[in-house]
């Protein structure tokens, strides 16, 4: 479990971090949790997204069949600009 493990690095540190994540996960078989605020990072390395709010799990994604803009209406609980109604 990897809490916010790119925070504090840069560019090159980062790319580090996703390439082992990857690995870990793609070549050994590693179940891999990571918890962070990044969601270019989030999307780079994960195949599926959980989004908590308030405590409780408010959604669990496919990574691949999910947006940005998806994984922020989960965090804010406002639905995304193609899902409202225009009335």
């Amino acid at each position: 479990m990897l809490d916010e493990p790119t925070a504090a690095s840069g560019v090159e540190e980062t790319g580090e971090v996703k390439r082992l994540i990857r690995h870990l996960s793609d070549n050994q078989g590693l179940p891999i949790i990571v918890i962070s605020h990044n969601l270019q990072d989030v999307f780079d390395i994960s195949s599926r997204i959980v989004v908590f709010r308030h405590g409780k799990k408010v959604a669990d994604l496919v990574t691949a069949n999910s947006t940005p803009e998806d994984v922020i209406a989960h965090i804010t609980g406002v639905a995304p600009a193609h899902v409202l109604e225009v009335g």
